[in-house]
């Protein structure tokens, strides 16, 4: 492409000189040669190679003229007059790879720029990382010199002697203290999990009722601990886990190592899913554990004396014999 553009020039640039009037042969005459604007629009615009190119086919032509002149038809050129189309070939060469240079500068200019905005690109992700897991060290860090606030709200959280209020009272502390989006309560009854009560409580994919057969709940209700997806993949050597598999479980156990319920994490920021909120759940169901015993306690002692107030008020009763021996005296 830039071979034709040189040759359609130098064309029209002798066309032209052949057909306006008063010039003489091939526009000698005119000085600097209008040659020159084929040299530097072709080396500006296509760079090194063309500028050779433009360079060299404009100082053979213009050789070629000086050559081919009716004055010195055919005859040895002077090497003064040789200087211009030397020049040619020099000027479009070097404009060419100026050019050429600038252009190489510019790709290189473009492509550091892409890999700065890919760099800072990456260190922002980092940066929202590190940000997301230094509010998260502070909240544990903050969490240790307070402990005895969390246990003083654990305390009266679970102090309540009804049942009932308790189960609202465990799913309560557990969003709260770790900052969970979503927990739940199955209680353990006759061989199934019946859902209890959840925070919040329209939670999705939720179901009424959860399998036993599932991998991690069996792991949690035969291990008796609290069991996290990550131990469930470690054990089973899975890069994923069906998407109703909870984040983390733990049950409820009363004395004698009986099942009372199972707490389910559902919902849990990535950052916030540490060692520490593993202690900290299974420390909330020790508690709540501990609370739900004696709450049941309470309400069998409530349960015994209140029959025993019934045996004490009501009269006794007498036989049939005693009743008409009364009647005859």
């Amino acid at each position: 492409m830039p071979a034709w553009e040189a040759l359609l020039g130098l064309a029209v640039i002798l066309v032209s000189g052949a057909v306006v009037p008063g010039q003489k042969w091939g526009l000698l005459n005119v000085q600097p040669h209008p040659f020159w604007i084929v040299v530097l629009a072709i080396s500006v615009r296509y760079g090194a190679l063309s500028g050779y190119l433009s360079g060299g086919l404009s100082a053979l032509a213009y050789g070629l003229l000086l050559w081919t002149r009716p004055e010195a038809r055919f005859q040895p050129i002077a090497p003064l007059e040789l200087m211009q189309p030397f020049l040619m070939l020099v000027v479009g060469a070097s404009l060419g790879e100026l050019v050429q240079a600038r252009e190489r500068r510019v790709a290189d200019l473009e492509t550091k720029q892409r890999e700065a905005e890919s760099t800072l690109e990456a260190l922002w992700k980092r940066y929202l990382t590190i940000e997301k897991v230094k509010v998260e060290l502070e909240k544990q860090i903050a969490f240790q010199p307070n402990s005895i606030l969390t246990l003083s709200t654990l305390g009266k959280q679970l102090q309540s002697l009804h049942v009932r209020d308790l189960h609202r009272a465990i799913v309560d502390l557990v969003s709260t203290l770790l900052e969970v989006k979503a927990c739940s309560l199955y209680l353990h009854h006759a061989g199934q999990l019946l859902m209890e009560v959840g925070q919040p409580e329209n939670w999705p994919a939720r179901p009424r009722t959860l399998s036993a057969q599932n991998p991690l709940i069996r792991r949690v209700l035969s291990e008796q601990r609290v069991v996290t997806l990550r131990d469930q993949l470690i054990q089973t050597g899975r890069q994923s886990m069906a998407p109703d598999v909870p984040l983390m479980a733990g049950p409820v156990t009363l004395s004698g190592g009986r099942i009372y319920g199972v707490v389910l994490v559902e919902s849990l920021p990535f950052v916030a899913f540490t060692p520490a909120t593993v202690d900290r759940f299974d420390m909330i169901l020790s508690w709540a554990a501990a609370a739900i015993e004696n709450a049941r306690l309470y309400q069998h002692a409530q349960r015994l004396a209140a029959m025993n107030d019934e045996r004490w008020i009501r009269p006794p009763q007498k036989s049939p014999a005693e009743i008409m021996e009364q009647r005859r005296n």
